[in-house]
């Protein structure tokens, strides 16, 4: 049974507000330094919390594997780094491990915050995939739930299922139901919690789309002077409330009212939406996508197959992976590797390894405008070593190409028996 504190919820906006289990953490001799497994998936969260997604998968990789080779775990832990990995895989644009992750945590013994906010999770899965129905379903069954220490979690799918109804199209349904829970939000926890200022955010770019710049515009005279205050300068979001808020609104004579100024293509939207994907279980990034199918040219009334198609679309990668993606050479210990840039020169690198069946971990982040590397200290004696290399055109939008494999030939004896 877990022994929850006063304010349950494990949102990312503050690493103490996850709750622990009973007993003691062991020790993460590989992964942490020295810290305890408690201790690194606290710092996931810290990652994933700054949009770092490449260094909060490794650490719940490691994390993970470490607890899948005996290490001493509690049962939140254990939850908390398969459910933090899936929002992750999320982010890397890969929806179909993030299920796979859902649905193995889906079959433990899980008390009603852990249910409420992997049921958010997962509708944060099936929307990525295209089954935009199936994710409203999913969040008003958790936006159901009353067990008090499941408020959080909650709160966080009646916002997402507002989300989804803007992705179906429906806009001006969505925007009264995420105001009504946002404010609730805003009045029980603040704006310290990212994800209260990324559903803040949502709805005045959901306001500005529908024309309302009157209340878009209060709103966001709110979130700039306190984003900054709790998530840092730097941090995307203050970015991204700051070009909402220059973003001029343009007054049509025709009709004597303002509306919006064209809208970002559609990458943009599927970078915006990556980004909240380490939302505890928000589908903030849901309304984008009925953000630009709205700006499409279309019947008043879409089918739900066209809808959920465009929407599918909107969540594919729209920047080019690397290309040309080679293993140069494997000495066995060795391995070196070469590829095109797409991005001329600006963006930085990513390489996965991922050695014969094991999950892949982060070998190397590379600066701008590098095109090969050479991976060391492998074993000589692994089957096979396959390669992912990523593009991170910002930490929000990474890219990866196709893998590429080096499969080294099985052991064979010579006829005298002795191995060759």
């Amino acid at each position: 049974m877990l022994s929850f504190a006063a304010r349950d919820r494990r949102g990312l906006g503050s690493v103490a507000g996850r709750h622990r289990g009973g007993s003691d953490p062991s020790p993460l001799s590989a992964a942490g330094g020295g810290q305890s497994l408690t201790e690194a998936i606290d710092a996931a969260m810290a990652c994933l919390t700054a949009y770092r997604f490449p260094e909060a998968y490794q650490l719940l990789v490691e994390a993970r594997s470490l607890i899948g080779h005996g290490v001493e775990a509690t049962s939140t832990d254990v939850f908390d780094a398969g459910r933090l990995l899936a929002e992750t895989m999320l982010a890397l644009g890969d929806p179909d491990q993030a299920e796979t992750l859902v649905v193995e945590l889906a079959d433990a013994d899980l008390g009603p915050y852990q249910q409420t906010i992997l049921a958010c999770t997962r509708g944060r899965v099936l929307a990525a995939q295209g089954h935009l129905d199936a994710a409203y379903a999913c969040y008003h069954q958790a936006a159901r739930q009353d067990h008090p220490r499941a408020r959080w979690p909650m709160l966080l799918a009646t916002a997402g299922q507002a989300l989804t109804v803007a992705a179906l199209g429906r806009p001006h349904d969505a925007e009264p139901a995420l105001t009504r829970a946002y404010h609730r939000l805003l009045s029980e926890y603040g704006t310290a919690p990212v994800e209260v200022v990324q559903i803040g955010t949502d709805l005045a770019r959901l306001r500005r789309s529908l024309g309302y710049h009157d209340t878009a515009r209060n709103l966001l005279a709110h979130l700039q002077p306190a984003a900054p205050r709790t998530l840092g300068a730097a941090h995307p979001l203050v970015e991204q409330l700051a070009a909402l808020g220059q973003t001029p609104d343009i007054a049509l004579p025709d009709h004597g009212r303002a509306i919006t100024p064209p809208e970002p293509p559609r990458w943009y939207w599927l970078r915006i939406a990556a980004i909240v994907c380490l939302l505890a279980g928000t589908v903030t990034a849901v309304v984008l996508l009925g953000v630009a199918l709205q700006h499409q040219v279309a019947p008043p009334t879409p089918s739900p197959t066209t809808t959920t198609e465009a929407a599918r679309e909107s969540w594919q990668p729209q920047r080019a992976a690397a290309w040309n993606v080679r293993i140069a050479r494997d000495t066995g210990t060795t391995i070196s590797i070469a590829w095109d840039d797409p991005s001329g020169g600006t963006a930085a690198t990513v390489i996965f390894l991922i050695k014969d069946d094991d999950p892949p971990v982060v070998a190397a982040t590379l600066p701008a405008a590098t095109i090969s590397y050479r991976l060391t200290g492998l074993d000589p004696h692994a089957r096979r070593y396959c390669i992912r290399v990523a593009v991170a055109y910002h930490p929000t939008a990474v890219v990866a190409a196709p893998d590429v494999c080096s499969t080294r030939p099985t052991a064979s004896t010579t006829p005298s028996g002795r191995p060759r």
